[in-house]
């Protein structure tokens, strides 16, 4: 099976600042070719619906999955750990590519680079932005608050430049590093099952359902969620085929994002609090 990676650009504005770029590819796919683990992946998780609440999400009654309580946060993650989270443009590519934040922070939109970005900031609950960083200048968005759906983040100047931002009203989420790795730490038991969200930006995995989550089911401990995959989809035109499972020519492959966990360890004095982390992995819709 081949791993599906970026492909370089081609800059049509500002040349010469792009080619001091030495990782100047596509990012919607970036896999390590040697654990297949991916990166960019957004990983988080949710307490466990009723049955009456998952049929109303899955029937289109309900759109918000139930939240964590404050009494469920982890005292040591009551507050961000920072005020803020950034996303720079040191040449002419969003780095990094995809931010995960808390409400409540505030996201600073940087430009090291030498020339102008006319930076696009769309999203539901956070405002529109459509401005002129100069060299060297910033914009804020302050105090963010909750967002159901990515916010995409695109240069209009530089048509190839986008990254993404989820946040969320809790602490309990993450993205996969360079490796496919990643950690969450000091999550709740509650009754034993949590609902586990796994998102990149081609889509939910598993598609459309992957957006109701799965089952989780938690216990003070270690745990081992297993294998996961992700199918990568078509090859642009004029790319081959990667392999499929079965070894033939196919247009579909499926990349194995391998997460071990180490849940449910009891807080102190409370019991009955977790602590996700994983181990490395041996490889790795919202609808649009």
């Amino acid at each position: 099976m081949q791993p599906r990676n970026g492909r370089q650009f081609n800059a049509t504005t500002d040349e010469q600042v792009a080619a001091q770029d030495k990782d100047f590819n596509t990012e919607d796919w970036v896999v390590n070719p040697k654990n297949n683990g991916i990166r960019n992946v957004v990983v988080w998780l949710a307490p466990e619906p009723s049955a009456a609440d998952l049929a109303a999400l899955q029937g289109g009654r309900k759109k918000e999955f139930p939240s964590f309580d404050g009494a469920d946060i982890h005292p040591t993650l009551a507050k961000p750990a920072k005020p803020s989270v950034e996303i720079d443009s040191p040449f002419c590519r969003f780095i990094p590519h995809v931010v995960v934040a808390r409400a409540g922070q505030n996201m600073i939109i940087k430009n090291s680079t030498i020339v102008p970005h006319n930076v696009k900031w769309m999203s539901r609950n956070n405002d529109q932005i459509d401005t002129l960083i100069p060299s060297g200048g910033q914009d804020v968005v302050k105090d963010l608050k909750p967002e159901r759906f990515p916010i995409e983040i695109a240069d209009s100047i530089h048509p190839w430049m986008r990254a993404w931002v989820r946040v969320f009203d809790h602490p309990y989420f993450a993205v996969t590093d360079e490796d496919g790795n990643f950690e969450i730490k000091n999550a709740p038991v509650l009754k034993g099952q949590l609902r586990l969200f796994i998102w990149q930006e081609n889509g939910m995995r598993g598609g459309a359902p992957g957006r109701f989550g799965q089952t989780l089911k938690v216990k003070p401990g270690a745990m081992d969620l297993k294998e996961l995959k992700f199918d990568t989809g078509k090859k642009p035109t004029g790319e081959p085929g990667p392999k499929t499972d079965a070894g033939g020519e196919g247009l579909k492959t499926a990349m194995e994002l391998e997460i071990k966990g180490y849940p449910p360890r009891k807080k102190q004095p409370t019991p009955g609090k977790a602590s996700p982390k994983t181990d490395p992995p041996k490889t790795a819709e919202e609808p649009k």
